[in-house]
């Protein structure tokens, strides 16, 4: 599984009884959600934990409304057992997609189904734009259940939060989204991601990429292009977040950077880019590319990079289309939002209970 981006730290390790109690339930939580709705005895012996403690644990959460009873299984004589599920309203995802001028959002549930969503016109100030995220972030959401929210960004994103390189408007610069959003949200957790590094994750674990462990994300948007790279499964991104920041590359004596060229449809756009990639593969080896652009002129412009690739290596070099297409980033989004909103349901656990 893909780590969260932005947030690096540590997990806390179980010590007090009250400590082991919560790990206990992120591993059940995590078992319902890997395995899908389970029932009790699966459940143990699926996490190798008794059955005392499992259904110690599943009550507690059952009683904090985390989890609910949904429904019975089994077709032999006796004892039906029970099957455990999260919530539908234990909790939300919050996730919106910072585009040139607009920003797609979705509301998901625990399970990853889209509750609600939409497009606003991109606000003229970051007050204006993290005050209508958080409208329609709160608009419908669970009272009283976490929420979890991640923006993306087209700008690299720094451990503390703080969005750097963003190009036009510029209005992002420097501005910390997560931070404010959090301070509009009670209850929630926010953070602002890379977009085409979102995609990635998207790609990687619903997307084309699925088999690959290795591999890059090519993404062209109104906003420029951007590469995401994945290495032994993890989104990698670099000492200072800029890993895949190729847009900011000047390959030519004229000094315009690869996002100039992409926006402007230049001709010699997808030589640099050609050049990009080779290198990249002969540095690392990777399975493949998931390539894909956003704007309409730009849907021909992949067709003839795997020639070019041919007379730049001396090795094939696999490319595949985004199986994702338009919903890459707010899916990887909504992936990243839903693997911090789960082990966050443990926390409604009560002690003793």
């Amino acid at each position: 599984m893909l780590p969260r981006p932005g947030h690096r730290g540590r997990p806390r390790e179980p010590g007090q009884p009250s400590d082991l109690r919560e790990h206990n339930a992120r591993r059940l939580l995590a078992g319902l959600r890997d395995l899908g709705p389970r029932s009790r005895p699966e459940l143990a012996r699926h996490l190798g934990l008794s059955a005392v403690t499992i259904a110690s644990i599943a009550q507690g959460l059952v009683e904090a409304g985390a989890l609910i009873e949904a429904g019975t299984r089994g077709n032999g004589v006796g004892r039906r057992a029970v099957v455990l599920d999260v919530a539908p309203d234990a909790g939300a995802a919050f996730v919106a997609d910072v585009q040139l001028d607009a920003v797609r959002w979705q509301r998901v549930g625990p399970r990853g189904d889209v509750r609600a969503g939409g497009t606003f016109a991109l606000p003229g100030s970051v007050d204006a734009l993290v005050d209508a995220l958080a409208a329609v972030a709160a608009d419908g959401a669970p009272r009283g259940a976490p929420l979890e929210a991640v923006v993306a960004v087209p700008a690299t994103v720094q451990d503390d939060g703080t969005v750097r390189f963003w190009g036009p408007p510029g209005m992002l610069h420097g501005a910390r989204l997560g931070e404010a959003l959090e301070a509009r949200l009670p209850g929630s957790h926010a953070v602002a991601v890379n977009d085409v590094n979102l995609a990635a994750i998207g790609e990687h674990r619903r997307g084309a990429a699925r088999e690959w462990s290795r591999f890059v994300f090519i993404g062209v948007r109104a906003t420029g292009v951007g590469m995401g790279l994945v290495l032994d499964g993890h989104l990698y991104q670099g000492a200072n977040g800029r890993a895949g920041e190729i847009g900011n590359l000047r390959l030519s004596g004229d000094g315009r950077p690869l996002d100039t060229r992409f926006t402007h449809n230049a001709p010699e756009a997808l030589a640099e880019l050609a050049k990009v990639l080779a290198v990249t593969f002969a540095v690392l080896d990777l399975d493949g590319v998931v390539v894909h652009a956003e704007i309409d002129r730009g849907h021909g412009w992949f067709t003839d990079v795997d020639a070019q690739l041919q007379a730049l290596v001396p090795f094939p070099i696999r490319l595949l289309p985004s199986a994702l297409q338009d919903d890459a980033v707010l899916e990887g989004a909504a992936l990243v939002a839903l693997d911090a909103l789960w082990p966050r349901l443990a926390q409604r656990i009560r002690p003793g209970t």
